[in-house]
């Protein structure tokens, strides 16, 4: 029997997490998906994010949820999230952020450093009432160079979503999607991606009327 014949062991996180009025209503957390609020004396809280597995591969399913609430907050992570090369199905990683009532939130997570024959699908959805904020900044990096790390090829669809709601309608805002190859840039959908080592998208929100800035970086 081969590896990919082998039945292997995947990892299960689920968060559900909701903050009013600067103050922690909700703190679920399952499997290796963990979240620690530090004290801080300043109006911004913050919340880290954490992954006990120490990475995502094949099969892997994440699911977050976050409500915000009439609070200022920045969620980041503890460290960089590594997506590892796998067999099978590509992991999922779906994650859901609501906005309400005159809420600011800086998205702030550190690098996604996709490996070799990495294997993820990852939604993200923000969801804003009509007086809250948002800026968000995600930094994808193709291997660590330092360790000569060397990104040939690999399977990484990115889909977001930001909505706004006014009284009548919800409005979508931005989809995104990233599939590619860096061993086959023919038949790459963003060929662009492999003569670089990271790229980062800078979204910025403000309230109605609605401004939203898209800044994508590649850096050689």
């Amino acid at each position: 029997m081969n590896i990919s014949q082998k039945k292997l062991e995947k990892s299960r996180g689920r968060l559900e997490i909701k903050i009013k009025d600067q103050n922690l209503q909700k703190l679920y957390q399952q499997g290796s998906s963990k979240a620690l609020m530090p004290d801080f004396h300043e109006n911004l809280k913050q919340l880290m994010l954490i992954n006990t597995a120490g990475g995502i591969t094949s099969g892997d399913e994440y699911d977050f949820k976050f409500e915000i609430d009439s609070s200022n907050l920045c969620i980041s992570t503890q460290a960089a999230e590594k997506i590892y090369s796998g067999f099978g199905n590509p992991a999922n990683l779906e994650i859901n952020v609501n906005l309400l009532n005159n809420s600011n939130l800086f998205w702030l997570p550190k690098e996604l450093i996709l490996f070799n024959n990495c294997n993820l699908k990852r939604k993200i959805n923000f969801n804003l009432s009509k007086d809250s904020n948002l800026l968000l900044c995600e930094n994808i990096i193709f291997g660590r160079t330092s360790m000569k790390e060397k990104f040939e090829k690999g399977f990484f669809s990115d889909f977001w979503t930001l909505r706004t709601k006014t009284e009548a309608e919800c409005l979508p805002y931005r989809v995104r999607a990233s599939k590619f190859s860096r061993r086959c840039p023919n038949q790459s959908r963003r060929p662009q991606y492999r003569c670089h080592r990271c790229f980062a998208n800078l979204p910025i929100s403000e309230p109605v009327p609605i401004q939203l800035c898209w800044f994508g970086l590649c850096l050689a």
